[in-house]
């Protein structure tokens, strides 16, 4: 399941398909861009519940499992602004 989660995770955010037209992408720094800031939000934690989940089940103490989850969406992040 922890896999499962990173694959999901990676495949949603970091593979291209669908990809918008430079001008509908929203500059990097928005943190509120018109309509879609609330969907992206939602998709992002809805992504990243199940990695919780999964190093909960392994036994990972919340307070660890906040700074993974934490570290690997600025990961996300980053690589989604590079790339």
């Amino acid at each position: 399941m922890l896999f499962g989660s990173v694959a999901l995770i990676v495949g949603a955010t970091l593979l291209p398909f669908g990809a918008m037209e430079a001008a509908q992408i929203p500059p990097a720094w928005c943190l509120r861009c018109g309509d879609l800031w609330l969907a992206d939000v939602i998709s992002n934690v809805a992504l990243f519940v199940p990695l919780g989940m999964a190093l909960s089940l392994r036994g990972v103490h919340w307070p660890r499992v906040l700074l993974l989850s934490l570290g690997f969406s600025v990961f996300v992040e980053t690589m989604q602004y590079l790339g």
